[in-house]
């Protein structure tokens, strides 16, 4: 997607510029595989394809799906509906608190070609105009580079703006070379008006 051009982080300091890598990550220059389902009637899935092995270490994924629901929820509703056991989607023990509130929006390519994003937070201004965002969660840097380890870095913390290290500049950083392409088209597809990223070290 990038036509191997590098990512430009000149508006970052020298010590960031002259220190690490400025290339992309490699999880978005490796090559990838996709599924391409028949479901009838001319119609067609593309699914990700995983590859030959489960993934392991979950607990970033699953985490942040907590987190969206915190975010986007009243502190009471939380309580109720999630600190529990069971599936934070699925009803709960009594069978009364359900959550219902997967949105989405769909964009349509060529009237051939239909692409999905699904919608975190969605409200209506003082003007009725309806604004919509997305929600990302993200660990911090050494709980990504070394997540089969990630109980030993509870104590990372994000204590200024600027250096190699907890800094927001390095996970601005980290942005810019391994998840903005992905986010944009996010964005894009959803037509949304912007995302918020939180960071958490679990």
């Amino acid at each position: 997607m990038s036509g191997f051009l590098k990512p430009d982080i000149s508006q970052l300091d020298n010590h960031i510029n002259n220190s690490i890598s400025s290339n992309f990550m490699i999880n978005q220059r490796k090559p990838i595989t996709n599924i391409l389902r028949r479901k009838g009637d001319g119609i067609w899935a593309l699914d990700g394809d995983s590859g030959l092995f489960e993934h392991q270490h979950l607990i970033l994924m699953d985490l942040g799906k907590v987190f969206e629901r915190q975010y986007t929820m009243t502190s009471d509703e939380f309580r109720k509906v999630l600190l529990k056991e069971g599936h934070p989607d699925k009803p709960s023990n009594t069978g009364s608190e359900y959550i219902d509130d997967d949105y989405h929006r769909l964009m349509k390519l060529n009237n051939n070609i239909m692409l999905r994003s699904q919608i975190d937070c969605i409200r209506e201004d003082q003007n009725g105009k309806t604004e919509v965002f997305e929600i990302k969660t993200r660990a911090v840097a050494p709980m990504r580079y070394d997540i089969q380890h990630y109980d030993l870095h509870f104590d990372y913390q994000i204590d200024s703006h600027l250096g190699l290290s907890n800094s927001y500049e390095r996970e601005y950083y980290d942005l810019i070379r391994g998840a903005f392409l992905k986010y944009s088209f996010q964005l894009k597809i959803g037509r949304m008006d912007g995302a918020f990223v939180s960071y958490h070290n679990t």
